[in-house]
């Protein structure tokens, strides 16, 4: 983990344990995509390296569609690649000629949708016995998104797949950087593995927590003004017309917040995560900060028990706190 982006890998981490949940009959249970904004130096590399380790995930550098299936075709087919996780998009989006670029974009939505059964290619028509889907994680910069990546990717939708998060650091957060690289100090502090559980889990959302996801609050923006945002209204993409799609991305962070605790029932622990999230969603680059030496506590779960299907000691019941 590297110094004050707690948040941040929290969001990923979650993010990735989308890719768990079991879906329900005609339920809303979908891999959340990510999309990492930063300004240069702020860390997005090292932590699209620290998860491409982990279980289910794979750091991939093809630029081109074709050129992913050829390398990871069988694993993406197997299900054994549950998300890719891109260091730098803007390559892929930055091809020449236009053409090439929307089309890559257009197989990349459906990749990370509903999931692609055929594709073209120069040397032929691809077929898959099953449809191939996996999440995406990618980061970029906000000088390569402003430049090269709003007006494209919004105009076909495919930034509309994305929850994005943007962050910047704090004058305290470089001062203490800077203190640490003085002293010879690594700016990665150890971090507890994520545990991923072993196979799909069915996790409940109480119906009073969903619905504070599009209850109007008031937030000040950054010239002081004082409006009211839903949660979904501060998270979703200007292609997300009606911020359908942010719903379901958010409903499933919910569940899957519960589940990197060691539950199957969201509660009011998950909302307040979220809510600490939610400084982050969108591109106002809010700044990550350094809180001293508090570390945050880490549950213990019996995941052996958690993965045959048991509550473990951590259930709570839908109105707990």
């Amino acid at each position: 983990m590297t110094i004050g982006t707690d948040p941040i890998e929290t969001i990923i981490e979650d993010c990735l344990l989308t890719a768990y949940l079991q879906p329900t009959p005609g339920g809303d249970e979908h891999t959340v995509n990510l999309l990492i904004v930063g300004l240069t130096g702020t860390g997005k590399t090292r932590m699209a390296q620290q998860y491409g380790q982990v279980r289910g995930v794979k750091e991939a550098a093809e630029i081109t569609f074709a050129s992913l299936v050829a390398r990871h075709g069988v694993d993406l087919i197997s299900g054994k690649i549950n998300h890719l996780f891109f260091t730098d998009i803007g390559p892929m989006l930055n091809r020449t000629p236009r053409e090439s670029a929307l089309r890559e974009m257009s197989l990349f939505s459906i990749l990370i949708e509903e999931g692609l059964k055929e594709w073209q290619t120069m040397r032929g028509t691809f077929r898959s016995p099953v449809p191939i889907q996996c999440g995406m994680i990618a980061c970029t910069t906000l000088d390569a998104y402003n430049r090269q990546m709003r007006d494209m990717a919004q105009s076909n939708g495919f930034l509309s797949r994305f929850l994005t998060v943007s962050f910047s650091h704090s004058p305290r957060l470089v001062e203490y950087i800077h203190q640490q690289i003085d002293e010879g100090v690594s700016m990665n502090h150890a971090k507890p593995p994520l545990v991923i559980p072993d196979g799909r889990h069915a996790v409940s959302l109480p119906r009073h927590i969903s619905q504070k996801l599009r209850k109007r609050l008031p937030a000040q923006q950054t010239n002081g003004a004082i409006v009211e945002r839903s949660m979904v209204d501060v998270a979703r993409d200007q292609g997300d017309t009606y911020g359908y799609r942010t719903h379901s991305q958010l409903r499933n962070l919910l569940k899957a917040n519960a589940l990197r605790h060691g539950r199957l029932i969201v509660n009011n622990q998950d909302w307040n995560d979220m809510a600490w999230f939610s400084n982050f969603f969108g591109l106002r680059l809010a700044e990550l900060d350094y809180m001293g030496e508090q570390q945050q506590i880490q549950i213990e779960v019996d995941m052996e028990a958690f993965n045959k299907g048991g509550q473990t000691d951590k259930k709570v019941s839908p109105n707990s706190p």
